[in-house]
């Protein structure tokens, strides 16, 4: 899936400061976590899938 420059740019930020919210309570976000956020960033993945992946990861039921 292509995206734009404005849209990585977008990405990358909202990233960032997931991670810094992360930080500011005291954690630090997995590599694996790091991983499924940097390939939503690149736009490898979308929206959904980044937050399929995460509750995946976290073993957390999925949204029906």
């Amino acid at each position: 899936m292509a995206i734009s420059d404005e849209e990585r740019a977008l990405r990358e930020n909202d990233v960032r400061q997931a991670r810094a919210s992360t930080e500011l309570e005291g954690g630090r976000t997995s590599d694996e976590a790091r991983a499924i956020q940097d390939a939503y960033a690149r736009g490898e993945i979308d929206h959904d899938e980044l937050m399929r992946r995460t509750r995946a990861y976290l073993n957390l039921p999925e949204k029906s």
